[in-house]
């Protein structure tokens, strides 16, 4: 899946403006990496 496609069925299943977790988290992979957190100091 393209990350457009993702984006477009994250919005059309509306899971993340109805605050469902559980729905947000299918779109997620048991082994994501979270790259937005600071691997040492600045």
């Amino acid at each position: 899946m393209k990350p457009k496609e993702l984006v477009k069925n994250w919005v059309k299943v509306k899971a993340f403006n109805h605050g469902d977790a559980d729905s947000i988290a299918e779109f997620y992979s048991e082994d994501i990496v979270n790259h937005q957190v600071a691997l040492s100091f600045l």
